[in-house]
């Protein structure tokens, strides 16, 4: 059974090919390692969700520079 890497709900997931998106914390999660989906941000160069448009740390516009 799939669950969030980050919260580990097992409910409201979303099926996403290859990651699975949790309603409930936001977070994506690799259905193949099960492990958290996440990017450094070229801004502030702390880690962010790896499909999000903006980083949730900086807010800065990520969907095109990563």
């Amino acid at each position: 059974m799939l669950k969030c890497a980050s919260c580990e709900g097992t409910d409201f997931l979303h099926d996403e090919d290859d990651t699975v998106y949790c309603s409930i914390c936001a977070s994506r999660t690799y259905k193949a390692t099960g492990e958290l989906c996440l990017v450094k941000c070229p801004y502030c160069k702390k880690k962010t969700t790896e499909k999000a448009a903006y980083c949730k740390m900086c807010g800065n516009w990520i969907a095109d520079r990563i």
